[in-house]
């Protein structure tokens, strides 16, 4: 096909560059960033979108870098390894303020929050396995692809203790083990705390087997000698195909089955399946700019709380936390995060919806709602169940942009305003971002 020449001038959610074409239709290509200009092949027309190909760039972006990882455009953990960090997070701030105004109607300029460091900063990680050769092959999907490309002793996102139990997961594998774990061995995963003396390893298979258990709880103890901080060897069972790492069935191998952590003078227990940001320097800082921008408050009601690690850490700018979750064992661990930190007086939990839960409370004047929902953004029901109360103030925590800005358009339907937005780089080298608002009204109830 023939090739066109096009000036790169937007940036989309997912990474592309965006160009046009002599038509005026918009051009999404992969690899290009704003400032290029390019040769690129018109491939195909999807999702309403028509994409092309990089052929070569004729004139580079001055945000144009080399990408440090050699797995870079094969390995689907990254997507922004080739442009400067500076860039990355002008490029991620005018994501953010593109969705509000398309999506949500809202012009504001969105500030981004830098990582100091950008790399080595995740402290969890899912990987997928495959076999070959009679071998355990551990790392990432490939770029829009499930085949499995091997990271470890590559890989610059993990915290390096993960990638080097990683490693060594599949290097003292017996090969003579390896038949007896395939092909019910689904995924690897791998999280460290905070201090970074404490691992734990869970190998997730679609299906529970005597002879793979034993192999992989003999294989603990060579595993600690070679990596000193591993504390723990989990097994989860997950029989169901889809998009789900973990399963409801755990037991423990080896070690302890969750791991310690303070974080901001708090103290958690960490299994394979608790919720905590993936980017314990960045969260901090997110957190802490959050309690200085919050007032003091009677009653902040937590809602998707997880465990509760939010509502503990706010806990000392209200009189009282109700956190709410529908997951009975993320309760559980709740409450004992809760006894853990001498909170049990302010903090209490409720399982269950917070849609279902919040109309049943007598909300006190200047109750504060907070939101962490997952990217799909929050249930339409819990604004509904709110719009009738006196809840006049919301900080909501997103992961999504798009989901945000949808919500918060609703919420301004409902009289809220937008006094605060700024986003917080908990994802170097990737096109993700955190971002928090803050909202109030007016009202009469």
């Amino acid at each position: 096909m023939a090739e066109e020449i096009i000036d790169i001038t937007g940036f989309s959610f997912d990474g592309a560059g965006i160009g046009h074409l002599h038509s005026g239709r918009a051009l999404f290509v992969p690899g290009a960033i704003p400032g290029d200009k390019a040769a690129v092949v018109i491939r195909r027309e999807g999702r309403g979108r028509l994409s092309a190909d990089l052929v070569r760039i004729l004139a580079p972006a001055p945000g144009r870098a080399r990408p440090e990882c050699p797995l870079f455009g094969r390995c689907g953990g990254c997507q922004l390894q080739h442009i400067d960090y500076a860039t990355q997070a002008a490029l991620k701030g005018q994501i953010v303020a593109d969705a509000l105004r398309s999506v949500g109607g809202i012009d504001a300029a969105v500030l981004v929050h830098q990582a100091e460091n950008p790399w080595f900063y995740r402290n969890r990680g899912q990987f997928p396995v495959a076999f070959s050769g009679g071998r355990l092959i551990v790392g990432l999907f490939g770029e829009k692809s499930h085949k499995v490309v091997p990271i470890a002793g590559e890989c610059r996102l993990f915290h390096p203790k993960i990638i080097e139990l990683l490693k060594a997961v599949q290097d003292m594998l017996p090969a003579g083990a390896v038949k007896y774990l395939c092909p019910s061995l689904r995924h690897v995963a791998i999280r460290i705390n905070g201090a970074g003396d404490e691992l734990l390893l869970t190998f997730i298979m679609r299906r529970r087997e005597e002879r793979a258990a034993a192999i992989l709880t003999e294989l603990a103890a060579p595993l600690k000698e070679k990596v000193p901080q591993l504390a723990g060897v989990t097994l989860n069972i997950n029989p169901h195909e889809g998009g789900e790492v973990f399963g409801s069935h755990e037991e423990l191998l080896w070690g302890k089955s969750a791991i310690s952590h303070t974080f901001m003078a708090k103290n958690f227990m960490l299994s394979s399946r608790s919720f905590f940001q993936n980017n314990y320097f960045m969260a901090e800082k997110m957190f802490s700019s959050l309690k200085s921008l919050l007032p003091k408050v009677p009653l902040l009601i937590d809602a998707y709380a997880g465990v509760g690690v939010i509502g503990s850490i706010l806990a000392d700018m209200a009189k009282e936390v109700i956190s709410i979750e529908e997951n009975a064992a993320a309760v559980a661990d709740g409450r004992l995060a809760v006894k853990n930190n001498n909170l049990a007086a302010k903090q209490h939990f409720i399982c269950g919806k917070s849609e279902v839960e919040i109309p049943k409370m007598n909300l006190p004047a200047g109750a504060l709602l907070l939101v962490d929902p997952p990217r799909g953004g929050v249930d339409k029901a819990l604004w509904e169940s709110i719009a009738a109360t006196s809840l006049a103030q919301i900080a909501y925590i997103s992961c999504n942009p798009g989901t945000l800005a949808r919500d918060l358009k609703i919420l301004q339907a409902m009289g809220f305003c937008l006094e605060h937005i700024s986003a917080y780089d908990l994802f170097p080298e990737t096109v993700h971002i955190e971002t928090v608002a803050i909202l109030s009204r007016e009202t009469s109830y």
